[in-house]
């Protein structure tokens, strides 16, 4: 169990594709461009400015900058120290399962954009049965 964040030190070199997995996910949650998190800010802010809400899509961007500068302090801290530990950390197999999946869509976000979009506007309009 990981309880500190310098615990995750040197993670890259103990167990790289958790690590890869894991900074991934950080910079879908940063929102880099074309990763699934950037289009999910992009349609919040883009329905924030339509509507006129300005101040709560200017508050949006600044919350995103803060929180991008702590998740690029944890992706410095797994991949570029030295480890703290000497044994590798033990991921369950039900989590290891989830953040296999959860990298595999973001990676198909990736690369297949409007397909997923599509999936998704399929799904919201059948649900609400337009």
């Amino acid at each position: 169990m990981v309880l500190y964040i310098n615990q995750l030190s040197g993670l890259f070199l103990l167990n790289p594709a958790l690590s890869w997995a894991f900074s991934f996910c950080f910079f879908s949650l940063a929102g880099i461009p074309f990763l699934g998190g950037f289009y999910a800010k992009l349609l919040v802010l883009n329905s924030y400015i339509n509507t006129g809400y300005y101040f709560v899509a200017i508050l949006a961007i600044l919350t995103s900058v803060l929180s991008t500068a702590n998740y690029l302090i944890i992706i410095v801290k797994t991949n570029f120290y030295l480890p703290i530990y000497s044994h590798p950390i033990s991921v369950p197999v039900t989590a290891s399962y989830v953040i296999s999946f959860i990298t595999t869509l973001l990676l198909f976000f990736l690369f297949k954009p409007a397909s997923f979009l599509y999936l998704l506007s399929a799904y919201y309009m059948s649900n609400i049965g337009i």
